[in-house]
């Protein structure tokens, strides 16, 4: 009697901590799904207010506008469409990363080759702002495997993020070393830096660099986090006020060529 009553109460003991688990995680993804509507409905609104404004304008009668103005509110409705996109594809990729869907196509690619495209990319922004940006690499790094599409995502991600915090007449340095078993890309800016509480936060999903900024997701360095993770490697950030910040994406060095699931 004494054991069935001792079995009995070890049963509902683990069944009691089962339900907990279940019941705490279902509480969790119900909070992640109600974050991710709210998200959409603050950070869409935006762009779509902006397009159907200009479209009523466009559409109002007796409305004179010159060809110039028309223009302005044509290339108005393409950004802010282009931006709402890119919205988009970011919540998709959000959403098919946390539940595994994702694939990793890991191959053989010449990191200095895709830093060279990237950064050729950018430099009319750059040049905007009359920054000077450099890709600097001091000893041979060796072909090895990454997904190219994705850290190809993350350095972009990083250099725009330099870009529009660095003022005009600055600086950014794109440096790339190899350790035993990592290659490290560390993107140095003189924009105006972060406090350490800012630091604290900055990977977390729907945080911002500059947390007064009125544009933006929120999910890219959240989302780049996770991408580098899923390689085997890290991401790490110093930063200074009003001196600039360096973000360090460390990779591995050694992998097996072939796909690997981001989950």
């Amino acid at each position: 009697m004494i054991l069935f009553l001792t079995i009995t109460t070890i049963f509902f003991g683990f069944a009691a901590i089962f339900f907990s688990y279940v019941n705490d995680r279902m509480k969790k993804e119900n909070k992640a799904r109600q974050d991710m509507n709210l998200f959409m409905i603050h950070e869409l609104r935006s762009p779509l207010s902006s397009i159907k404004a200009a479209t009523s304008l466009l559409l109002t009668p007796n409305v004179p506008l010159d060809e110039q103005k028309k223009k302005d509110m044509l290339n108005l409705i393409s950004s802010q469409a282009l931006k709402l996109l890119g919205y988009v594809g970011l919540i998709l990729d959000t959403q098919r990363m946390q539940s595994g869907l994702i694939t990793l196509q890991k191959q053989p690619h010449d990191i200095k080759d895709l830093l060279n495209e990237r950064i050729s990319l950018l430099q009319p922004l750059a040049a905007e702002k009359h920054i000077q940006m450099s890709l600097v690499i001091d000893q041979p790094i060796p072909i090895f495997n990454f997904d190219k599409e994705y850290i190809g995502h993350a350095v972009d991600n990083l250099l725009y993020n330099s870009l529009k915090f660095t003022p005009n007449g600055g600086k950014i340095t794109v440096t790339v070393t190899r350790e035993e078993k990592f290659v490290n890309i560390a993107i140095q800016d003189s924009g105006k830096g972060m406090a350490p509480d800012q630091i604290k936060n900055l990977f977390k999903k729907f945080s911002k660099v500059d947390p007064k900024a009125t544009s933006g997701t929120g999910l890219g360095l959240y989302f780049l986090k996770t991408i580098i993770e899923n390689h085997g490697g890290h991401i790490s950030v110093t930063s200074i006020v009003d001196t600039g910040s360096t973000f360090t994406i460390s990779l591995p060095f050694f992998q097996e060529a072939g796909t690997g699931s981001m989950n």
